[in-house]
């Protein structure tokens, strides 16, 4: 009897899952209620209260009365479900005649009286085997043991039961609502049990009578005197029960760090491919999104095993408490860089969304103009730098108190950043807008903000900070962009007033070498800081340090050099070419392939390539100082010459071309 017993009831089974744990799932969902995961608008009002209400319930209760409410949600889960099964088996379609009569050979079975037996006799042998065991797991006190169910009982009563349901038609409801009565209640038994023993409970009664004597200080109104006690009860009853704050925050950015991790996979993998057919396949639940891969029944599975052990311990942080939200926050998303790059990972939707809406709004909802579309691309370019930001500083190899300071740095220049990036979104904006006449207004309050914005940071580091290898970058940085905003509110002077295409080139150059420079100077500092303050994460700091010269640095300067040096040649060596009489130019050759304007006679003036191809001299100096090979052929329309004049060899005839792939870096 007693192995029955056990097999019927494995909540009594010992899993050493310690009591503070029990309040983990109840937060997770409830922050996934609260963020709209499990319901949606169509969700009926019963379904979202019944919710809500078993939600907020256990928030009152001890540790030791959560295992006995979470059992009681199971099986009022349970029997929900069943009584589903009761409603199918009530509209079945009855035979004619009574089955028994066919099994005693009174009248002959037909196959469809037998076919209903079977369903019946299998629905209502699983209807009473799970009611009783959903009955079992509500027996907790020991004087209830002797209304416990065994197996041995449960033939002989399945058996009746399923003869009476099938050929009695009248007693079919009666039955099912017996069985339903039945398991209500083992429910309501301890429910009611627990309410009587709040009720002659005198801790809780001593402790309502206190706070109402401090309450009523108006003896006329005791009504509101009760109310206000009982208020105040509950909400001491629910901060006394439950963890801190702090420890709550903890658990749910734990979930969001691995749900974030879940998320990447299922992206890298198509999970949400795999599973649409299954998905669509799948018996719609009314008032529940099922469709969702951040939805509750993954919540309850995304908490990392160390967070448990830390909401046990409750000593995330050893003996450093952060005094704010925030700082838990800091700490917890760089205690690893598990939580890092997750986190890395979380910000690419919003950073997306973000860039596309600062874009919809520079472009007053037209089309953006910059084709290197950084608005969309701006998620990924957060997630990059949150990551090797962390990486590259160590954060998470440092103490508590060093974390948080590090952060407080690292947000200094991922902020800056930010503003150099939204500066080329904005620029291309700027100074786009004069080919399609779109409106600037827009674009210009932006670049106002993106120049005053570095120059309230500067003003705050000379005041505020002292020098040092942190505030150097930091400042450099800043300075930069408050050179890229003026330039290019000078660029944009410059086209609006048809200034000559030489100004705005040397003046971009100048930008371009203030950048330069910063970069040697930030170059500088991380080897000061290198040498001197022996970093955490020498190797990562050396490899950054590599990367930031070679992109920042050297190609930046060769860039600059070869487009300075074939823009200063182009004009000294487009005299040499041949001038052509637009009169002996056949009419269908009579085209600039540059500007696509037909050649006029004694208008500008028209030059003839080595390779036998005709531009205006207007337009292909133009183009001769962003690459040094021909619209059409791709042959270099100039060759070194040594000293003697004659021609290189061949492998050097192309010592004066960019990179095919070198756009216009200005």
């Amino acid at each position: 009897m007693e192995v029955a017993r056990r097999e019927l009831d494995p909540f009594r089974w010992n899993f050493n899952i310690p009591k503070e744990l029990y309040r983990v799932p109840l937060f997770i969902v409830i922050e996934a209620l609260i963020s709209g995961r499990i319901l949606h608008d169509a969700t009926p009002t019963w379904i979202t209260i019944q919710l809500w209400i078993a939600c907020i319930i256990p928030l009152f209760l001890n540790d030791d009365k959560i295992p006995q409410y979470f059992r009681l949600v199971f099986v009022y889960i349970g029997h929900c479900m069943l009584n589903l099964v009761d409603n199918f088996l009530l509209n079945l379609a009855r035979p004619e005649s009574p089955p028994i009569y066919g099994l005693i050979g009174l009248a002959p079975m037909e196959l469809p009286d037998f076919q209903y037996l079977v369903r019946v006799a299998f629905m209502i042998f699983n209807l009473i085997f799970f009611r009783a065991t959903l009955s079992n797991l509500m027996i907790i006190e020991p004087e209830d043991e002797d209304s416990r169910w065994s197996f041995s009982q449960l033939p002989a009563i399945a058996v009746g039961v399923i003869m009476v349901f099938a050929n009695i038609q009248a007693s079919a409801y009666y039955i099912l609502l017996g069985m339903r009565i039945m398991c209500l209640r083992n429910m309501i038994i301890p429910i009611t049990r627990e309410i009587l023993r709040a009720i002659h409970d005198t801790d809780i009664a001593d402790q309502y009578n206190n706070i109402f004597e401090e309450e009523n200080t108006d003896p006329e109104t005791p009504l509101y005197a009760h109310l206000r006690t009982s208020l105040r009860l509950l909400l001491e009853t629910l901060v006394n029960v439950n963890p801190p704050f702090g420890a709550v925050l903890k658990i749910l950015l734990h979930s969001m760090i691995i749900k974030s991790v879940f998320h990447a996979v299922a992206t890298f993998t198509h999970f949400g491919k795999s599973v649409e057919s299954l998905i669509e396949s799948s018996p719609e639940i009314e008032g529940l999104s099922i469709t969702s891969l951040n939805s509750s029944g993954l919540a309850l599975l995304n908490i990392s095993s160390y967070s448990l052990h830390e909401f046990v311990e409750m000593q995330y942080f050893g003996d450093y408490m952060p005094s704010t939200i925030f700082g838990s926050i800091v700490l917890i998303t760089t205690d690893s860089l598990f939580s890092v790059f997750s986190v890395a990972y979380f910000l690419s939707g919003p950073g997306v969304w973000l860039g596309v809406s600062i874009q919809t709004w520079l472009g007053n909802g037209a089309e953006p103009n910059d084709p290197e579309e950084r608005g969309q691309r701006m998620g990924q370019f957060l997630g990059m730098l949150h990551g090797f930001m962390a990486l590259q500083t160590g954060i998470t190899f440092m103490s508590p108190e060093e974390r948080f300071e590090r952060a407080y740095k690292n947000s200094w220049l991922e902020a800056v950043a930010c503003l150099h990036y939204l500066h080329e979104i904005v620029d291309a904006e700027l100074n786009n807008n004069h080919v399609d006449g779109r409106s600037v207004s827009r674009p210009l309050q932006a670049m106002f903000a993106l120049l005053l914005i570095p120059f309230c940071i500067e003003v705050e580091l000379l005041n505020n900070h002292q020098i040092s290898t942190w505030s150097i970058p930091v400042f450099v940085f800043t300075l930069e962009l408050i050179v890229k905003a003026l330039t290019s509110f000078a660029v944009y002077w410059l086209n609006q007033n048809d200034a000559n295409e030489d100004t705005i080139f040397w003046t971009k150059t100048a930008s371009k070498g203030f950048e330069l420079l910063g970069g040697v100077i930030m170059l500088i500092n991380a080897i000061y800081v290198l040498i001197f303050e022996r970093p955490i994460m020498t190797v990562v700091r050396i490899l950054m340090m590599t990367i930031h010269t070679y992109f920042n640095i050297y190609r930046t300067f060769t860039k600059t050099a070869k487009t300075i040096r074939l823009r200063l040649q182009t004009a000294e060596l487009l005299d040499k070419l041949k001038v052509v009489d637009v009169s002996e130019i056949p009419e269908p050759d009579r085209l600039c392939a540059i500007c696509y304007e037909d050649f006029i006679v004694g208008s500008n003036v028209v030059v003839e390539t080595v390779c036998q191809h005709r531009f205006h001299k207007y337009c292909i100096k133009k183009w001769l100082r962003l690459k040094n090979v021909c619209p059409l052929c791709h042959r270099p329309v100039f060759t070194n010459t040594s000293q003697s004049g004659a021609p290189e060899d061949d492998q050097n005839q192309n010592a004066l071309i960019l990179d095919n792939d070198d756009d216009d870096i200005f």
